[in-house]
């Protein structure tokens, strides 16, 4: 709420608000805490973004390998019905 100001005879609202000493601690504290927030929130994505990679390439790796397997057998299993 603005309080009129009589200045000269005449009255005259402030057009800026009052300029408070803790407002200046409060945006401080916000824009820190926007920051760090912010910090944190870029090394969440980050790792989970490495962590899904390194899942999708172990799955990949691990894959190939029972692939491999399943074929060392089939071929075994084939060798073995031919004798």
């Amino acid at each position: 709420m603005h309080v009129p100001i009589v200045r000269d005879g005449c009255i005259k609202t402030p057009t800026r608000a009052p300029k408070l000493p803790g407002m200046t601690v409060l945006l401080g504290a916000s824009v820190a805490f926007f920051a760090i927030f912010g910090i944190f929130l870029a090394a969440a994505v980050f790792l989970i973004v490495w962590v899904v990679a390194w899942v999708i390439r172990r799955d990949i790796a691990g894959r190939k390998a029972w692939m491999r397997e399943q074929a060392d057998s089939s071929a075994s299993a084939k060798r073995d019905e031919e004798n």
